[in-house]
């Protein structure tokens, strides 16, 4: 019995073969011109080789789809005999006639890949070269999506998400194409941030390699290149088309093809002329390509022979690049449009993947997006405002315990717009900005963690207390109108009330339930706690923050561990250095307060008189009588508040030479070039202006780098 397969290729044969015939190009063609065809010969030979076949198994896929993919890739085919052989494609795709297990798989949806990318049509009209367009973002959609997607290529898969981005970005296109091309993406990311577990982490020498080849950039060309481009003027077709009175008309084919979107991938063809002039010189598939909107798109292709190796973290580690790179409102290749799509589609990753596991990944996340999403938060474009602020919740949900410092910029930066006097401030964003906050309060544990990790920590702001103030001011109406500021600024207050409660009557449950065991226990009686996995230990201090110093919220609901889990974690984790045990008490807690407050004073001094700054750090116990120089060194690099400009001075006094050895050890030169290691250096303080002085610091740190090198020497 023949397979049905086999049937349904023969089918897509004849359909495609009838729109070729039915061309003009081919209208006066004898039957010996069609069999010297190469297009219509390598359906002819399909034909024969389905005709000896049983199932279609029995050949590789790349036997039946050549013929097709040849039609996608000609430069003389019209339009709508592309959008056919696509849909012929499309349709080998979604019935699974590439059976995904099959040893020639990989090489058929890689050329596959390769010729949808690199589709060429000649133009004729707008209507019908967006209808092609649209089926090529079918055909990348079900490629990617589809089992046998698995086996495409990094390369193919950055190929098919620039194809996707320069339809989303065209903006001569029509909004439906446009639209249709977002919908694509969004599912493209979903799918591949899905699977990302799957993935791991390669060696820092492979990652540079891959890096290469996947280069998805978004920059511009100049407007002088910009509009050179534009004022040529294409040479008129060979071809012909009929006008509606059925002359034919040069005229009417140079403005349509005008009208049809050259620069969207797959290109269009206006002027093959043109085109081969171009080949002569280089490739155009290897050209940098740049939209209107200036994003530019790097090309790469498969060398011939190079085993097939299936996509992993190098694509996924572009895209994520390229996301973030769209979110630079500072980037003035960047309009609103690809910002919010940016956005979009990060907001998509986030949701699928946990992205802190990588560190490639995590490292992006932690510089440029981080920076990006804080500076969108001051643009006057409401969609881009919270969309950041969308983002910003899913980073901090799921990766604060990264993520410290940037958190601390994020709360500083809603309480800055909350407060905001600026009658050009509108309410919607103060209102967006405390939902955010009440978000955030509402995850168990996230209030506690801001108290232990900030009011806590000698060197971080009192978010705890500066946002608890913040709210209890904002939660009651002074002229006596209720807003919904009012209520969200109470709920945010409720919650910590609430969650407080909570875990009061946690512990006493618990404390109960401990106590029932060890009666137990002491009985003789092996039977387990009656609350299972509920049983806990009484002592909150078994709990210990990450070494980070966040601590994560799993860490804190220890209601919800058993002793067993919560032994382990005290093995493994490590406590901050301010504090006497993993989880401090409450005594432990409030002389750490008083401590802050003692430093932030000592603080203010140093500022104004470096030495005056250091006494009353002396009279409150804080640093050693007589100087420790170690220790000051370590708290002047320790220390943010501290002005720089101080820094340098008291460091380069002459009195002072022994601290300024030690300021200069308490930093690690070892494999760092002496230009890094001077930027590290100098990035520690102000140069003061006088040259002896600049003399004596930069001869302190060039005898230590010195040192350094020798050390790494003699380990190598």
């Amino acid at each position: 019995m023949v397979d049905k397969n086999i049937y349904i290729v023969q089918g897509e044969i004849s359909v495609v073969v009838a729109a070729i015939k039915r061309n003009s190009r081919w209208s006066t063609h004898t039957p010996l011109d069609e069999e010297q065809d190469p297009l219509l010969g390598s359906f002819s030979h399909l034909k024969e080789t389905l005709n000896n076949i049983k199932d279609l198994s029995d050949v590789e896929p790349n036997v039946f789809l050549r013929p097709f993919l040849e039609v996608v890739r000609s430069e003389d085919t019209t339009g709508p005999i592309t959008g056919l052989a696509l849909t012929s494609v499309n349709k080998f795709l979604s019935y699974g006639l590439i059976d995904a297990n099959h040893e020639g798989s990989a090489e058929g949806i890689e050329n596959m890949a390769d010729a949808v990318t690199h589709a060429r049509f000649v133009g004729t009209d707008p209507a019908s070269d967006e209808a092609v367009l649209m089926k090529i973002l079918q055909v990348l959609r079900t490629l990617l999506l589809t089992p046998v997607g698995a086996h495409l290529t990094n390369e193919s898969v950055c190929e098919i998400m620039q194809s996707c981005f320069r339809i989303c970005f065209e903006m001569r296109l029509s909004e439906l194409l446009r639209k249709s091309a977002e919908h694509t993406l969004v599912d493209m990311v979903q799918l591949l941030f899905s699977r990302l577990p799957q993935f791991k982490e390669e060696a820092k020498s492979y990652v540079g390699t891959n890096m290469k080849k996947l280069k998805m950039r978004a920059g511009g060309m100049s407007e002088s290149s910009k509009w050179k481009k534009q004022k040529r003027s294409p040479r008129p077709p060979r071809h012909m088309v009929r006008s509606p009175s059925g002359q034919m008309d040069p005229g009417q084919e140079v403005e349509r093809a005008q009208s049809a979107s050259v620069e969207s991938i797959p290109e269009v063809l206006e002027d093959r002329d043109l085109l081969a002039d171009q080949s002569d010189s280089a490739s155009v598939h290897d050209m940098d390509y740049v939209n209107p909107r200036g994003v530019r798109f790097t090309q790469s292709t498969q060398k011939e022979g190079a085993a097939l190796i299936p996509y992993g973290l190098p694509c996924l580690r572009e895209l994520f690049r390229f996301l973030i790179s769209l979110t630079n409102p500072h980037d003035r290749h960047n309009s609103d449009v690809m910002m919010h799509m940016g956005l979009q589609l990060l907001n998509v990753a986030l949701e699928a993947a946990h992205i802190a596991p990588y560190q490639s990944l995590l490292c992006l996340v932690k510089d440029e997006l981080c920076r990006h999403l804080t500076q969108l938060l001051s643009v006057d474009r409401m969609n881009l405002y919270a969309a950041s602020i969308r983002v910003c919740f899913l980073l901090f949900e799921s990766m604060r315990e990264h993520l410290k410092f940037q958190l601390e910029m994020y709360l500083k930066k809603l309480m800055d717009i909350i407060t905001s006097e600026n009658p050009k401030m509108p309410y919607e964003m103060k209102e967006m900005a405390l939902e955010a906050i009440v978000q955030l309060w509402r995850i168990p544990s996230f209030v506690t963690e801001l108290y232990i990790n900030y009011d806590s920590d000698f060197y971080c702001s009192n978010l705890f207390e500066d946002l608890t103030k913040l709210l209890s001011k904002n939660a009651f109406p002074v002229s006596g109108q209720l807003y919904t500021t009012h209520l969200l600024s109470l709920e945010a207050l409720l919650t910590v009330i609430d969650s407080t409660e909570a875990h009061c009557q946690a512990k006493v449950l618990n404390s109960a339930a401990q106590q029932d065991q060890s009666e137990s226990t002491t009985a003789g009686k092996s039977a387990p706690s009656s609350n299972g996995q509920n049983a806990v230990v009484s002592d909150t201090r078994t709990a210990c923050p990450p070494t980070s110093g966040h601590l994560m919220a799993e860490k804190m609901r220890l209601g919800r561990q058993d002793q067993e889990e919560t032994d382990t974690e005290k093995k493994s984790l490590k406590k901050p250095h301010r504090f006497t045990s993993c989880l401090p008490d409450s005594q432990e807690l409030l002389e750490i307060k008083n401590k802050k407050k003692l430093l932030i004073t000592g603080t203010e001094q140093f500022n104004q008189k470096p030495k005056k700054g250091i006494q009353i750090l002396q009279e409150k116990g804080l640093l050693s009588s007589p100087m420790d120089n170690n220790e000051v060194a370590q708290w002047l690099r320790e220390n943010p508040r501290l002005d720089k400009k101080m820094i340098g001075e008291f460091i380069s006094d002459r009195r002072n030479t022994d601290l300024l050895d030690s300021f200069v050890n308490t930093f690690t030169f070892q494999g760092l070039r002496i230009d890094e290691a001077l930027r590290l250096y100098l990035e520690a303080f102000r140069l003061p202006g006088e040259a002896p002085v600049i003399h004596r610091l930069l001869e302190t740190f060039t005898d230590n780098w010195q040192v350094s090198q020798l050390n790494d020497s003699a380990e190598i």
